[in-house]
């Protein structure tokens, strides 16, 4: 899984920020559930503005488990 999360990482757009990033595959959520969510992973407000380039590896694969867990809420 781990492989498959790496890989899926490098295909993100690096100049897209984190929240144009989960905002993209979120649908129809509210600004605020996605920053809400973001908060759940560790994500601090000022970082929802970072580009994706700017991430660490680990930081990097949040976002693709994202949509999974979105039956969470």
């Amino acid at each position: 899984m781990r492989m498959c999360l790496q890989f899926q990482a490098e295909v993100l757009d690096l100049e897209k920020t984190v929240l144009e990033t989960i905002e993209e595959v979120a649908g129809d959520w509210r600004i605020d559930d996605i920053r809400g969510l973001l908060g759940h992973c560790n994500f601090k407000s000022d970082m929802l503005d970072r580009k994706v380039s700017l991430l660490s590896g680990s930081e990097k694969e949040v976002p693709i488990s994202l949509p999974d867990m979105s039956e969470l809420y």
